[in-house]
């Protein structure tokens, strides 16, 4: 069973990915930490498109199938197991017929019971579609949601993930609360790219960087850690020396 587009609806636990490079395990265990923020459209054409095994939406009281003589059979998808052109699924024989070309010693009553379990794992609502309607030459793969931005499938690049992981581990610097007290529609995004212009002289970068991130250490913020005694601005001599103040 080749992973290829099905990672986007199979689910599948460390032993079966183990035998991949390491780079692709923590891919896959990264695409699962944020799959929950990650929701696909399925109309009727993507339903063909789902593999019948590792698909936790296709289980058995919770639990995914996996038959892996099926899938050494070309057995792999919903659509592997419906007729070409008019709708419903294959008939036992055919599937017999199909995986005993594989395995010819497999009994056809073991085949049928697999097959059965199948088709009592596939979701009633997806049966009623796939033998009422079946879809030629339509685009199978859906458009998905991520966070709050929706694309096509075929255009969900890297980065779009990427940046949702990030979100998943990491939280905004508490400078942020700060700056949104004062200036309720500052833009980050355009302030970061400001702080890290590679223009600008490397002290200049640094000294942007404390302002941006709240982080230089004025007497205001002294006199709270209890680091001097008075907060007054020592050029002024006027007013408390703090960041609005500098």
């Amino acid at each position: 069973m080749k992973i290829a587009e099905n990672i986007a609806y199979a689910c599948f636990n460390l032993n079966q990915i183990k035998i991949l490079p390491k780079f692709y395990q923590e891919m896959i265990q990264a695409y699962y930490a944020i799959k929950s923020k990650v929701d696909f459209n399925i109309h009727v054409q993507h339903i063909y498109e789902n593999p019948l095994f590792c698909n936790p939406v296709i289980n058995v009281k919770g639990k995914a199938l996996l038959y892996r003589e099926f899938i050494n059979s070309g057995i792999v998808k919903i659509k592997d197991i419906c007729y070409e052109f008019i709708p419903g699924f294959l008939s036992k024989d055919s599937i017999i017929e199909i995986v005993q070309e594989k395995y010819p010693e497999l009994r056809s009553w073991v085949i049928i019971n697999a097959y059965g379990r199948i088709l009592n794992a596939i979701p009633q609502l997806w049966k009623n579609e796939l033998t009422a309607i079946n879809p030629v030459n339509v685009d199978r793969f859906p458009c998905l949601t991520v966070g709050t931005n929706m694309t096509e499938f075929s255009k969900a690049t890297t980065k779009i993930f990427y940046k949702l992981l990030l979100q998943s581990f990491s939280e905004p610097p508490t400078s942020e609360m700060f700056w949104l007290k004062h200036f309720p529609s500052m833009c980050f995004r355009a302030l970061y790219r400001v702080v890290n212009q590679c223009h600008i002289p490397p002290e200049c970068i640094s000294l942007n960087y404390r302002v941006a991130t709240n982080t230089i250490f004025t007497l205001d913020k002294l006199q709270r850690i209890n680091k001097v005694d008075s907060n007054m601005c020592l050029s002024c001599k006027s007013c408390p020396e703090d960041m609005f103040h500098l």
